[in-house]
């Protein structure tokens, strides 16, 4: 049923996502093209440096819209879905709500990362030089030779903590979220103002939890000199700020969860 859920979720959005994916690929590679050597249009003239300056306008103008309606659409589906008028049909399928909030979690997730890949890519269009790619595949190669020569295997583990740290950081911003317009919910006016203030709210206790449980691993680097500082330090942050965003994502899901279970109000 999660797939099926899944599947609904990106026909919904991708109606809107997908076309400005592709106009933001046709709008770099014609930059690239009127960037060239062998473009047909006139720099020096008046209407040649328009027509690029209005292309490049237009293309950055579809790589913000792209991120603001990729933002849009996890706040909307969710909203409307779940906690709206589609709330009433949503809740009459044979589907609990934690596979309602995991398939919107899942499709935001994934769309927010193909947003970022299409703006890198669209970058890279316009970047593109002759043997680029390969000079980069050996400064990265060289950069990792280096890194592990001194590092060892500490660089893969770093690495997968980036990742990791990425990934729950993506999850808890969008679950923060889900949870907020949840806490609105609960109020019969002014939904989106209380949705707005639940989420200063539960960003500003976040905050201090973490302030509070950070602040003695602070205190006891400050104990130990610059040489005194090892890669178990380091590993060390990486696993506390992953463990800690966890937590919070589990305590957003579970708020999302109870109230769409049982303090629901589609009125």
């Amino acid at each position: 049923m999660l797939g099926k859920l899944m599947k609904y979720e990106f026909k919904a959005t991708g109606r809107l996502l997908v076309p400005l994916y592709v106009a933001l690929m046709i709008f770099a590679i014609i930059n690239k093209l009127f960037m060239g050597d062998m473009s047909a249009i006139d720099s020096s003239s008046t209407f040649g440096t328009f027509i690029k300056v209005t292309t490049m306008i237009i293309y950055v103008v579809i790589m913000v819209s792209i991120f603001i309606v990729t933002l849009f659409v996890i706040i909307q589906r969710y909203r409307t879905n779940l906690l709206g008028d589609e709330g009433y049909l949503m809740n009459t399928l044979p589907v609990k709500p934690w596979q309602n909030i995991m398939s919107k979690l899942l499709t935001a997730s994934i769309w927010m990362i193909l947003s970022v890949i299409m703006a890198m890519l669209s970058i890279l269009i316009l970047a593109y030089q002759k043997d680029m790619f390969s000079v980069s595949w050996d400064f990265i190669s060289e950069f990792f030779k280096e890194a592990y020569r001194y590092s060892g295997s500490n660089v893969i583990f770093f690495s997968i903590e980036i990742i990791l740290m990425m990934i729950s950081g993506l999850v808890s911003s969008i679950l923060i979220i889900y949870a907020s317009l949840s806490i609105g919910n609960l109020f019969t006016k002014a939904k989106i103002l209380a949705s707005f203030g639940a989420f200063i709210g539960l960003t500003t206790v976040s905050e201090i939890i973490t302030t509070f449980a950070f602040n003695p691993i602070i205190n006891s680097f400050e104990n130990l000199r610059i040489e005194g500082i090892t890669t178990t330090h380091f590993h060390f942050i990486f696993f506390f700020a992953i463990v800690s965003v966890t937590i919070y994502s589990v305590a957003y899901f579970i708020i999302s969860h109870y109230i769409l279970t049982r303090k629901l109000n589609l009125e």
